[in-house]
């Protein structure tokens, strides 16, 4: 008895339109060092959203080295050698923002 009303209310919420809303926060980086904001548009965003890189701990630039040496060799993250100067300035950049006056 309960499967005549399980299953059609199944059916309606396999039947609804499916969508998928992104928060206001995500989106591409803006350039705050360097021109950097395209090497992060294109390394950064494969794996993450641009809310979760911003909301990161405020790091020196030799730790944002070691974490995208960590992200390259344990996670096999492609990121250029060439690109690394241009996200560690705008990872740092970034991080010196949120330091309290």
């Amino acid at each position: 008895m309960r499967a005549l009303f399980i299953l059609p209310a199944l059916l309606l919420i396999a039947a609804a339109p499916q969508s998928l809303v992104l928060s206001d926060e995500d989106g591409a980086f803006e350039d705050i060092a360097r021109n950097s904001a395209d090497a992060m548009n294109a390394n950064c965003l494969a794996c993450h959203s641009s809310a979760m890189v911003t909301h990161q701990p405020a790091l020196t630039p030799m730790q944002w080295r070691e974490t995208i040496t960590k992200m390259k060799t344990v996670y096999k993250a492609p990121i250029e050698a060439a690109d690394e100067p241009a996200l560690i300035a705008w990872l740092t950049a970034h991080s010196a923002r949120q330091k309290p006056d």
